[in-house]
């Protein structure tokens, strides 16, 4: 999906790219209204994890509390965003579309309510900009030479 649709979108913006593999993605599979739920709900959580990490990134007080949760915070984590993925995956499994709005009904919309407001939180809240070049840049830093 990658080498043949998002590294050829003609789009500006990554997330509209992403969006698009996404929206692919669902059309291959076939023409079930729950294979575009699904695949938009997943998008929004790929998103949603994107913008986290660009969040957190650079913050010293996000990194410390990551570190003190240690393997129990990170299988915590890891647990939580599994979760959300498979709840997601029902959808995918159902196929109706008409089934899909009764299952989401019955749960209020809940998940999918605080997925949109997480996207909107972490939208919102400003990145952090770090001052340090990143371990990952490839640019050389400028240096001054002086003729002595």
């Amino acid at each position: 999906m990658r080498k043949c649709i998002y590294n050829r979108a003609t789009f500006k913006n990554k997330t509209v790219s992403q969006l698009y593999v996404f929206i692919i993605s669902s059309f291959w599979h076939g023409f079930y209204a729950a294979y575009y739920i699904s695949f938009v709900l997943w998008f929004m959580q790929v998103h949603l994890q994107g913008l986290i990490f660009k969040f957190a990134q650079g913050r010293a007080a996000v990194d410390k509390l990551y570190k003190k949760a240690g393997i129990v915070g990170f299988v915590v984590l890891s647990f939580l965003v599994q979760l959300m993925f498979s709840h997601n995956a029902t959808y995918f499994l159902i196929l109706d579309g008409k089934s899909c709005l009764r299952l989401l009904s019955k749960v209020h919309y809940l998940p999918q309510i605080i997925l949109i407001l997480m996207v909107v939180l972490f939208t919102v809240l400003p990145v952090h900009k770090s001052k340090k070049p990143h371990k990952n840049d490839n640019s050389t830093p400028s240096v001054e030479i002086k003729n002595e």
